[in-house]
């Protein structure tokens, strides 16, 4: 009986290799089809003539690799080597082509990302101070002296309103100041009669004539 030479199966097997997806051409229906990686669709490829070809292919090249003499030369055992290489590599291109023909691939379950609905950030507006309405408005002359009137200016003067009763009329932090002259002397200012009758016999019109009295050391002023 003649022994296969091995560079004849190594050419047989790269010959396979390219023509093992030609084997089986028909496709069957795609809802008939196992989904890949599950027993059926094993059974399916294990089952299919291209495959098993390529199983045959590759037990005869493992055998003749087996049935070499130790003795044999080194190129032989080479090629016995690359024809178990390349019938392997037939065998997987095979199923990998009747995977494809006989089986579907598992359907992807795509989720969305939950859409996040959050309100926008919300947006405070500055708020201003509105100063409070006055209820009980002061003027100077409502206070005894200027102490009270400094002390009440002080307590209710704020931020939003430095001078709430227009007590500190120059702003310059004194409430009513010169409306009391607390430091002047007292003046005394009383109405006379005067004679009309001038020396030369004339009238003169004194209606209302006031004279201001200011004790000694005070400027004194007042209508002549």
């Amino acid at each position: 009986m003649e022994t296969l030479v091995p560079h004849r199966l190594a050419v047989l097997c790269a010959a396979t290799a390219l023509g093992v997806g030609l084997l089986g051409a028909g496709t069957a229906a795609a809802n008939d089809l196992p989904v890949v990686g599950t027993d059926e669709c094993t059974v399916a490829v294990d089952a299919d003539t291209a495959v098993q070809a390529a199983v045959t292919l590759l037990d005869n090249a493992k055998g003749l690799l087996d049935l070499l003499p130790a003795t044999a030369p080194l190129e032989d055992r080479t090629e016995a080597t690359d024809a178990v290489t390349a019938a392997d590599t037939a065998l997987a291109q095979a199923r990998t082509a009747a995977a494809l023909r006989l089986c579907i691939e598992a359907p992807v379950e795509t989720t969305d990302p939950p859409v996040q609905t959050t309100d926008p950030t919300p947006t405070t507006e500055p708020t201003t101070e509105t100063p409070a309405p006055l209820t009980d408005d002061k003027d100077c002359r409502d206070f005894n002296s200027q102490e009270a009137a400094q002390r009440y200016f002080l307590e209710h003067r704020t931020a939003a309103q430095p001078d709430p009763d227009r007590l500190d009329a120059n702003n310059n932090g004194i409430a009513c100041e010169g409306a009391f002259d607390e430091g002047a002397a007292p003046t005394t200012t009383v109405i006379v009669s005067v004679d009309p009758t001038a020396d030369d016999g004339s009238v003169a019109d004194t209606s209302g004539t006031q004279v201001t009295i200011t004790p000694e050391g005070s400027a004194q002023t007042g209508a002549a």
